[in-house]
Parts: C-alpha cells; sequence; structure tokens
C-alpha cells in the first residue's frame, strides 16, 4: 500500500496505513455457547478488531482423544444461527474441516496470514485454550 501522511496527527511523519485489523477465532467449538459469544462481541465493542473469523475445528490437536457432542457440520451451522442479524463483520472459514486435528495455532495463523498479507492479524482464543496455551 503508499504511504500515507498524516500531518496534522503525527506532526509531518509518514505512516504506511496497516489495513483491516482481522481477527481468527478459532476452536472446536463443542458447543458454541454464551462465552463464546461475548469474547466476539467484546472484541467488535472495543474496536480490537474489523473482522473476525470463526474457524470451527472437528478436532482440538492436543485432546485429539477427546469425545465430541457435535459433528463438524452441526457446529458450522449452531454458529451460523448466532451470526444471523449479528451487527458485526463476522465470517466461519471451514478450512479446518479436513484437517482431522493435524493442523496446530500456527498452520492456521500462517493460513490467515497468506491471506491477508497486508492486514494485522489478532489471535482470539477463549479462557481454556488460554490455560492450555503451549507457546
Amino acid at each position: 500500500m503508499e504511504d500515507i501522511t498524516k500531518s496534522e496527527i503525527l506532526g509531518g511523519q509518514p505512516f504506511v496505513y496497516p489495513g483491516k485489523k482481522i481477527g481468527i477465532f478459532g476452536g472446536t467449538f463443542d458447543p458454541w455457547h454464551i462465552g463464546h459469544q461475548a469474547i466476539l462481541q467484546k472484541a467488535f465493542e472495543q474496536k480490537l478488531v474489523d473482522k473476525v473469523f470463526i474457524v470451527p475445528t472437528t478436532v482440538n490437536y492436543y485432546r485429539q482423544d477427546k469425545r465430541y457432542l457435535f459433528t463438524f457440520e452441526e457446529k458450522v451451522r449452531i454458529i451460523q444461527d448466532f451470526l444471523v442479524g449479528l451487527k458485526y463483520d463476522a465470517t466461519i472459514d471451514t478450512i479446518e474441516q479436513d484437517k482431522d486435528g493435524s493442523w496446530r495455532t500456527i498452520d492456521l495463523v500462517q493460513y490467515f496470514k497468506n491471506q491477508f498479507p497486508n492486514d494485522e492479524l489478532y489471535l482470539i482464543i477463549g479462557e481454556d485454550s488460554f490455560k492450555e496455551f503451549k507457546t
């Protein structure tokens, strides 16, 4: 993108427009619940993101032996129902549908980095994932 000068704000210093702030909200969402909704709404209300991709997975990489309540398709339908009428720019990305737990968080972030090279990416995770997040 081109440099945009905002001298009235930055005292004559140029800056590069960073693009959109893209949130990546991945998880098993089994089930999608009010906590997920609250996280998503808070991210938009606090203007932390311009757009969010909700990325359900079939199997958690770190809990591959867990039994799940819903199929991937059912999770997507539940999330779609939540998104109807939502005033924020959120959408579902089904990239992990066929991964069967083989993708880690870094793989998901790299996928979005390739899709949106000029935008800022923000990883959105729930408290349960935060507690177990391995760096």
